[in-house]
């Protein structure tokens, strides 16, 4: 099998498997030893996040992936604000939260915005510091799902209040996030019936699962530089292998995209048969976020970054990590090519 989907879950670190058996079993809200230990080794994984995305280990609060992260960074963000500023380039986890919360807004306030660090689906990079120093809304919220343990990181030097993120997309277990709150921030407790989180978010916390997006998030930023140039190799690899095979693309997302996100549109094919048959021959894509998998409608992100609606019905994701290899690149690239000629003359 070749796996290009890692956009939508990337394999498990050794180093997260590793980390997630060896910690304690305790409850970290337990008073007793095994509950101490258990408190220790957590807050030592959170501080090894902070110290990661370079935010202090009191702003990270752990939740159960991005999703929450995002719907609670959304409630957040609703806080002393006069409503949210947000286009259509975000994930569904966002823009769905948007549209069904409905909390008071401030109406003599600036409005808040949200923004993707990295999109999902074309790979397209924002200068967050420059939209907050451009416009300056009253918050800034991230989606950093598609960005951290990809691109390097500085939250403080960001200039954004808040940013969420899952676990899974750099290879730690599916089940485990965070979102940061810069101090101060506004913050509305997500879950009660307990003091878990410093009381905002109820509920105990997997030790294991931090730990392992501890370890996960720490080789990831260990190997960041020779992960990026891994990548970019890799993508223009595929991207010459397909120009040689003289098959025509046009690669979507601008000059500033991200080097584990590729987005390719093949012009009279449709997107969803491509990735379709390219499973049938062990070659894993998709036609976008994992979340809206099985929708038969053209993606409102891509449209949103440009495309026509047709064109976007003709365009597939790739997305590499650091276990991918030149020589699946180029063996991709030859059963991609075939197929691109089947599917133009069915």
């Amino acid at each position: 099998m070749i796996y290009f989907d890692n956009a939508a879950t990337t394999p498990v670190l050794p180093c997260a498997w590793d980390a997630m058996h060896a910690a304690p079993e305790g409850n970290p809200s337990s008073s007793h030893a095994a509950g101490r230990e258990a408190k220790a080794a957590l807050e030592k994984a959170r501080a090894t996040i902070a110290r990661c995305i370079n935010c202090a280990p009191g702003e990270v609060y752990f939740t159960s992936g991005a999703t929450e992260s995002c719907n609670w960074m959304v409630q957040c963000l609703h806080l002393e604000s006069g409503g949210i500023m947000y286009d259509r380039r975000l994930h569904h986890a966002v823009l769905e939260s948007i549209y069904a919360y409905h909390g008071p807004s401030a109406t003599n306030r600036w409005p808040s915005a949200v923004l993707s660090l990295v999109n999902n689906e074309t790979g397209e990079t924002n200068d967050v510091d420059a939209f907050c120093r451009k416009y300056r809304p009253h918050r800034i919220g991230v989606d950093a799902t598609a960005a951290v343990g990809h691109i390097p990181i500085d939250f403080l030097a960001l200039g954004a209040d808040y940013m969420a993120f899952g676990g899974h997309k750099f290879g730690a277990p599916k089940g485990i996030g965070a979102l940061i709150i810069r101090e101060g921030c506004p913050i509305i407790p997500l879950l009660y019936g307990g003091v878990q989180e410093r009381g905002e978010r109820g509920g105990t916390v997997s030790v294991p699962l931090v730990c392992a997006m501890a370890a996960a998030l720490e080789w990831h930023t260990a190997h960041m530089e020779e992960n990026i140039t891994h990548l970019i190799d890799l993508r223009d690899r595929l991207l010459h292998s397909l120009t040689e095979s003289g098959v025509e693309y046009r690669v979507n997302g601008g000059k500033n995209v991200a080097a584990h996100i590729l987005s390719l549109t093949f012009p009279g094919v449709y997107g969803a048969s491509l990735a379709a048959a390219l499973s049938d021959y062990g070659v894993m894509v998709s036609t976008g976020s994992a979340c809206s998998s099985g929708e038969n409608r053209a993606s409102e992100n891509l449209i949103a970054s440009g495309l026509t609606e047709e064109e976007a019905l003709s365009t597939v994701r790739f997305s590499f990590d650091w276990q991918n290899t030149p020589a699946e690149a180029d063996e991709a690239a030859k059963i991609i090519a075939w197929l691109v000629s089947t599917l133009r003359r069915g």
